[in-house]
Parts: C-alpha cells; structure tokens; sequence
C-alpha cells in the first residue's frame, strides 16, 4: 500500500502562477499610465505654439525650430508658394534618413495654407522634412526638434 502524501504544486506551476499575476501587474499599471496621458490629451491646452515653415529655397535656410517642452502640442503652418487647390493632398513626415515617420492627408485651408498638429512627444529630437503632394506639385519644409 502506498503512503497518502499530500499533492504539491510542481516548481514550473508556481513560477508560471508568478509570472502571470507580475504580467497582470504591470499591465494595469500601463494600463492606468495610458489613461492617464489620454485625460491628458482630452484637456484643452492654452496658447499653442505655432510654427509657420516656408518651403525649402523660399527662407534664409535654416530650418524651423520646435520651441516646445517635451509632451506638448503645436501646430505647423505649411504655407507652399502656390499650390493648386485640390480636395485632398498627401503629407509625410520624414526623419534625417528619409524614412517615414508619419503619413496622412490634409486639405488646404481658405488661406491656401495647410495645417498639422502635432506632439513633441510623436516626434523625437531630430531633424525632419515635412513633404506635402497632390500627385502634380510638391514642397518641402524643414523642422528641427531639439534635445
């Protein structure tokens, strides 16, 4: 007759029971860090800073400093010298090694200017090139977000 020992837990199933509840730990608090910056974003932000970017070969050639702190939002004026008024037209954000970093579309405004707000957080210290297309003109600005 064999003795009654009691049943215990083998070493793997207690370690995997571990690592799940330090899985679901973490998740909630990434979860609850997520809410927090989307209240964040929801709240109205006073005096957003604006940037107004020439094309490339319209300014002295120095390109438009982000005068931001890191998170907040501004808003970039692309002005192209004369652009036919299609409906719609294509807009990329490129880094330093020309590789998109975003893309969209964007309607010009009564102005004929084009309007994109972006985060310093959606954008990284770099330099980038913002190019705006509708398949028969094109122009380019140039912006630096700084350390």
């Amino acid at each position: 007759a064999r003795s009654a020992v009691p049943w215990r837990p083998r070493s793997w199933a207690s370690g995997a029971a571990a690592a799940g509840l330090v899985a679901c730990l973490a998740l909630g608090l990434w979860v609850a860090a997520l809410r927090s910056e989307v209240a964040e974003l929801r709240r109205p932000q006073a005096d957003v800073p604006i940037l107004n970017l020439e094309p490339v070969g319209y300014t002295r050639g120095e390109p438009e400093v982000v005068t931001v702190g890191p998170g907040e939002r501004f808003v970039v004026l692309l002005n192209p010298p004369s652009f036919p008024h299609a409906v719609e037209h294509r807009v990329e954000i490129l880094d330093s090694d020309g590789g998109r970093v975003w893309a969209g579309s964007v309607r010009p405004s009564e102005a004929g200017n084009f309007h994109l707000g972006l985060s310093r957080s959606f954008l990284p210290p770099g330099a980038y090139r913002i190019r705006i297309h509708d398949g028969t003109a094109e122009a380019t600005f140039d912006l630096v977000v700084p350390e």
